[in-house]
């Protein structure tokens, strides 16, 4: 039986108008008892590479958006696949067009870091594809809306939304909703990303920065502010896939993965504690909260999803399950739990349906 401990909690929630607070009691749960086992596989297939997996519940289903698969064949932008009634469905394209500027998944390029949101009645996604006339590869953030969360998405005109080509790119993209933040309930969206300074030696250390972002979320509405770099031995040489999250108490975290890289078994999920949408962040555990384990060599890319039962999760990708022996990367979820110290990897049962 899964234990646990009631707190008071402000929990964002979708309404008809788009997002709002509300005060909810949050049910916590326990420390995990199986640290070597802290996931349950979503979705794992034989065909299709499942790599940077977000999470988005619309219309009592689950959306799982990837970035473009390796070994697909069928050069998909942004791969999607719905969850209708608890039975994965077909992969779909979320985004068949991407940005004049960008290089498609059939001429060669790969678009990286899908984040979908929904602002009042239109869907919005960040996406990172490649730019088409860039040498070494270099990817920069776009956005499209779409009506559904299916799509089919349509690109913003007009250049990337965030380019930081003088420090590699810019990458992994997240809104983070802030009523609380520097500008008010008025103006509360921020963008998350990092610029991939791996991809461009010599342009320092790889940095998480936040900025203000207008109402629609089609626009920056202020200046970049660098809020976090590596700053512990497991952190180094990369340090990505940034996600902002509000604890129980009212405190933001920012999510990420550093390490080695992708591909490496030092690669991991940590945590840290920032002042608030724009930073700064700071260390407060002594290491990563998720790191290769029984279940999978190298867990990271992760992004956070709050349930309908206001559950906290991170989605990411292992090297391997037991479910699936190769190099297919499924998506796997461990649930987080909260208490006075921060996040911690929780007892989890199953997964929660959509709602």
């Amino acid at each position: 039986m899964l234990v646990v401990a009631a707190t008071l909690a402000l929990v964002v929630v979708a309404g008809g108008g788009g997002w709002g607070i509300r005060v909810a009691a949050v049910m916590q749960p326990r420390p995990t008892t199986t640290p070597r086992a802290p996931g349950i596989t979503l979705v794992s297939s034989r065909q299709l590479d499942l790599p940077d997996p977000f999470l988005l519940a619309a219309g009592r289903r689950y959306y799982l958006y990837v970035s473009t698969a390796f070994a697909d064949s069928t050069h998909k932008n942004v791969p999607v696949i719905a969850d209708k009634a608890g039975h994965w469905g077909h992969v779909s394209e979320a985004l068949p067009k991407v940005p004049t500027w960008a290089l498609s998944a059939s001429a060669g390029g790969a678009t990286w870091d899908p984040y979908v949101v929904r602002l009042g009645h239109t869907y919005v996604m960040y996406f990172a594809p490649q730019l088409s006339s860039r040498p070494p590869a270099t990817h920069c953030i776009g956005v499209a809306v779409s009506g559904s969360p299916a799509g089919p998405f349509v690109p913003v005109g007009g250049p990337p939304l965030v380019c930081q080509t003088q420090l590699g790119g810019a990458i992994d993209a997240q809104l983070f909703y802030d009523p609380h933040g520097p500008r008010g309930a008025a103006h509360p969206n921020y963008l998350v990303w990092k610029s991939d300074n791996n991809n461009l030696p010599g342009s320092g250390p790889t940095t998480i920065w936040a900025a203000p972002l207008s109402n629609d979320g089609l626009a920056l509405a202020g200046n970049a502010i660098a809020i976090f770099q590596p700053d512990q031995a497991w952190e180094e040489p990369v340090l990505e896939a940034p996600q902002m999250a509000e604890a129980p108490d009212g405190t933001d975290w920012l999510f990420f993965s550093g390490g080695g890289g992708f591909f490496t078994p030092s690669y991991a999920i940590g945590a840290a504690k920032c002042a608030g949408p724009l930073g700064g962040c700071r260390d407060t555990l002594a290491g990563p909260l998720i790191s290769s384990n029984a279940q999978g060599s190298g867990p990271g890319e992760e992004t956070v999803f709050v349930a309908g039962d206001h559950s906290t999760w991170v989605l990411y990708n292992p090297w391997h399950t037991g479910e699936l022996q190769a190099l297919l990367r499924p998506a796997e979820a461990a649930r987080i739990g909260w208490n006075r110290r921060g996040p911690f990897v929780a007892e989890a049962s199953r997964f929660p349906p959509p709602s």
